[in-house]
Formats: structure tokens, sequence, C-alpha cells
């Protein structure tokens, strides 16, 4: 009777954009929930939803192999980090990477800088 779980479909399903979630709660809550968003929002649309049907039906086979396919990436992009003397803790649930530059001695902003102007690739400054 605690429990509130609010999800959506743009990571899992790569329907980032598509602007469709959904929430499972005690009806006490739900309802609550359910006055402020009816008033504040427009329903989803029909081709949005019937994609996460299609998606939850027969999906789950693809969701599988991307995740694999991010964990792979993820693992490489880190073990390249860490090798180039940028500490970087492997995260656990996501497909991004946040390295420590410390040893390199510049802020995060100079950082970012030196980077896009001697390698032409933009990050953003972490602090």
């Amino acid at each position: 009777e605690r429990t509130i779980l609010i999800s959506g479909f743009s990571k899992g399903f790569a329907m980032t954009g598509w602007r469709l979630g959904y929430v499972a709660a005690p009806p006490v809550l739900r309802d609550a929930m359910l006055k402020i968003h009816q008033y504040s929002m427009m329903c989803a649309p029909a081709m949005a939803q019937y994609a996460a049907e299609e998606g939850l039906k027969n999906g789950l086979e693809d969701v599988e192999k991307m995740k694999k396919s991010y964990r792979r990436r993820r693992n490489l992009f880190v073990g390249s980090l860490n090798e180039l003397g940028l500490t970087c803790h492997q995260p656990n649930g996501a497909f991004y990477a946040f390295p420590s530059i410390k040893s390199t001695g510049m802020t995060s902003e100079q950082f970012a800088e030196e980077l896009l102007l001697s390698e032409k690739v933009a990050v953003v400054p972490g602090n």
C-alpha cells in the first residue's frame, strides 16, 4: 500500500520523445494523481499507445538485444577511460559514464574546452 511505480517507454523501448509512461499505485494515490494529471496533460497519442503495446507484446527480445549492445558499449567506453588514466566507475543502471578528471589538473570547463578543440569531442563540464 506504500509503493508507487512510475515508468515509461523512452529508454526501455527506444521511444525517446514519445512521452508515454505509466503509473501503478494504490487506488487512493492513483486517483489523487489523476486529479492533477487530467488537468495538466493532454492524453497520449494513439500512435504512441499502439507502439508501446506492440513493444510489450512483441519487442522484449529486441529490448534484450539493445541492453546487451548498450552494456558492451558502456564496458568498452568505461574501460577505455580507465586505460587513459581517467578513473571511471562502471555504472550499473546506465549507458553513460562520469569519469574523474583530477589527474589532468584541469577544471571541468578547461577539460571540456580542451577536448573539444584538440579532439573535436563535445562533453558537458561536470561541475
